[in-house]
């Protein structure tokens, strides 16, 4: 086929092997009408074959039969029982049967308070290094000493049941005279308190395993810390604000000065006669009238006057000691 003097090429049909065998079935069905004497066959021999495959079933596993019997009169009899189901459940499981609200889940947060206060003394001895005996010995005074062996003394090998850790060692090391001659001094004692678990360590022990743990974690650290690299990014980051803060300094320690200096040449006027005539001028100028002069209110403007120099000197002198510090923490960075 040519379309504006060009051959269009048409692709070839494909043909499905499914659809053709539908459409076949369905000339069929047309001239024969045979899908509803099929369909109620083969309903017939799906029932068939399900009673026969359990019938099979239940004469080769006839023991099922007993089962169920038994499981059955069970079931019978506890709903026949006039004393109801609730005498099976504990005492506790009835009170929040019957007695519990949805308030009472809510507001009862006593597992939560007990986990932190349980535990929360453990992770405040985490963060001791061991240096000092008077933390540690506060904190071992209000921990549980249950809490305190289970954490410090027993190690994950004494959780393993006791068939197993006799199969696990060997006959030599299940002797204290055997590991007291390995390793050194502090190891020893760690293993004679994993041994004897129910004694309570002492604030010593503790002191010395703390910094036996401390050191290995530090050996452990292999990267320097952040904090530096932080900082000095940061100072790179903010260099352009801290040059715009360094000036607006100089500004607010000029203006202060300026101000200062002012405060002061005001407060001396207002304590002159100049300055009292000049303010009685300003306010017969503001009230449209003539006002007495009066020397309390030049007193008053010279004290305003005054703090006003002293605050404007407290200003200056922060902006100046700010400014070192900048200038110090760059020449640190640097």
């Amino acid at each position: 086929m040519c379309i504006g003097g060009r051959e269009q090429m048409t692709a070839p049909k494909v043909t499905d092997p499914f659809a053709e065998c539908v459409a076949v079935l369905r000339r069929v069905e047309g001239e024969f009408h045979f899908a509803l004497p099929l369909r109620l066959l083969g309903a017939v021999l799906l029932v068939l074959g399900s009673c026969w495959a359990f019938t099979r079933f239940v004469v080769a596993n006839s023991f099922l039969l007993v089962i169920f019997a038994g499981a059955a009169c069970l079931v019978l009899s506890v709903l026949a029982d006039p004393r109801g189901l609730v005498r099976f459940l504990p005492e506790e499981q009835r009170d929040f049967l019957f007695n519990g609200r949805i308030f009472d889940i809510l507001h009862d947060d006593t597992p939560v308070v007990n986990a932190i206060r349980k535990w929360g003394p453990v992770q405040l001895l985490l963060a001791q290094d061991g240096k000092q005996a008077e933390p540690i010995q506060h904190l071992v005074q209000n921990m549980e000493p249950e809490v305190l062996r289970l954490v410090l003394c027993r190690s994950f090998f004494s959780f393993l049941p006791g068939p197993l850790r006799l199969l696990m060692l060997p006959s030599e090391q299940l002797s204290s005279e055997t590991l007291e001659a390995k390793g050194d001094a502090k190891e020893t004692t760690v293993t004679k308190v994993t041994e004897n678990v129910e004694e309570v360590p002492s604030v010593e022990w503790i002191q010395n395993f703390l910094q036996v743990r401390n050191q290995k974690k530090q050996e452990k650290i292999k990267y320097p810390e952040l904090m530096p690299l932080v900082a000095s990014t940061l100072g790179l980051q903010l260099a352009p604000f801290m040059a715009y803060g360094r000036s607006f300094f100089r500004w607010v320690q000029f203006v202060a000065l300026t101000s200062g200096i002012g405060s002061l040449l005001s407060a001396g006027l207002f304590f002159h006669d100049t300055g009292r005539y000049a303010l009685q001028r300003a306010a017969s100028g503001l009230l449209q009238r003539s006002v007495v002069p009066d020397a309390r209110w030049s007193k008053v403007a010279a004290a305003v006057s005054l703090f006003s120099a002293g605050g404007a000197i407290v200003v200056s002198i922060v902006c100046e000691r700010c400014k070192r510090r900048w200038a110090e923490s760059d020449r640190e960075g640097r």
